[in-house]
């Protein structure tokens, strides 16, 4: 009879192996459905254009002023899931003679926040004369479904 443990033992032990691999199997194959269930469910945000708005401040002349571009970090349109942040690159470039402040960055399209915890470097941002700075900051998202463009608005002063 202690011949027939021996025999078997390896039997055994392969579909002890079989059965931890379906278990395994079966429990990822779970967190899958369950992660796909929940990105399906997740209202997402199209952002499909980005714009900017300079809003010049106490002393500071709108004629020789902060050229701002704006990219966003990925390809415009593009989507991100409700809640969910985006990147921005912006670039500041000062053609004149005096020193400009970036003073802050919002957002006046409905349910999305600028995240002054996201930037790049702190604000006010100096800007001297024919000098450029870049600043990278993050765009949060509404919670719920959005289809359209966002705008960005910078306050500068002289």
């Amino acid at each position: 009879m202690n011949g027939c443990v021996y025999i078997w033992q390896p039997v055994i032990q392969g579909m002890k192996a079989l059965y931890s691999s379906l278990i395994v199997g079966l429990v990822t194959l779970g967190f899958v459905v369950v992660i796909y269930q929940n990105y399906v469910s997740t209202p997402m945000v199209n952002v499909t254009g980005l714009g900017t708005d300079i809003v010049y401040q106490g002393n500071a002349p709108s004629e020789s002023g902060v050229i701002v571009t704006v990219h966003p970090l990925v390809d415009v349109p593009f989507g991100v899931k409700a809640s969910g942040f985006f990147g921005v690159e912006m670039n500041f470039t000062n053609p004149g003679n005096r020193t400009y402040y970036v003073e802050n960055i919002e957002t006046d399209t409905p349910g999305f926040s600028v995240s002054n915890n996201y930037f790049s470097e702190s604000l006010p941002l100096s800007v001297g004369p024919g000098s450029s700075k870049t600043l990278y900051v993050a765009v949060q998202v509404p919670s719920g479904v959005y289809s359209g463009p966002v705008n960005l608005t910078v306050f500068i002063k002289a």
